[in-house]
């Protein structure tokens, strides 16, 4: 069976992340791929990535997983969503 995980992070520093890089985020329209916020997890740590291909704006920021039941086979969007962000 496949392990389902969650992963938690403090809504506070994942707002300051979000509004730190997001100043980066292209607003031209040309690339909708630059339109993003690209989100790298590795090990115990979050990375919030944007650019305009002009500037890069990076915040790396701590995160938690943990497993979900394993007798649990799917999670909607609107179920999961509340589970990610821990005030």
């Amino acid at each position: 069976r496949e392990a389902r995980m969650k992963t938690v992070v403090k809504a506070i520093e994942l707002s300051n992340a979000v509004l730190k890089v997001v100043k980066a985020v292209s607003t031209k329209g040309q690339n909708p791929v630059l339109e993003c916020i690209k989100l790298i997890c590795k090990g115990d740590n979050l990375t919030l990535l944007a650019t305009d291909t002009e500037i890069a704006i990076e915040k790396t920021i701590k995160y938690s997983i943990i497993q979900f039941p394993s007798d649990k086979t799917s999670y909607s969007n609107s179920e999961s969503l509340p589970h990610i962000i821990k005030s």
